[in-house]
């Protein structure tokens, strides 16, 4: 949601919950915020289970990041808002 945010864990107006999550790209450990749905599922748990998705889309070269052009790969990207929060947005699809 443009301009709103909640913070890590907390719920939003559209359902969904802001979690803060690690993962390594070549070598470097990046932290970004992912939304998930908010299921009532235990936080530690939605944590792995994000983190493993981000991580699978890292290996797999399809999170574009910075300016593009970027490889029709990419299906995600990392985008900054304006307090320098990085977040994973959905991008595309991907048909290899």
């Amino acid at each position: 949601m443009p301009g709103k945010r909640a913070p890590s864990g907390k719920k939003s107006a559209s359902g969904q919950k802001r979690l803060r999550i690690a993962y390594t790209h070549e070598g470097k450990k990046k932290d970004i915020t992912v939304e998930v749905p908010d299921t009532g599922e235990p936080e530690a748990e939605q944590i792995a289970e994000a983190t493993h998705f981000v991580q699978t889309l890292a290996d797999n070269h399809q999170i574009a990041e910075g300016p593009g052009p970027h490889p029709p790969t990419t299906t995600h990207k990392i985008e900054t808002g304006p307090d320098g929060t990085k977040s994973l947005k959905r991008r595309g699809f991907s048909f290899i």
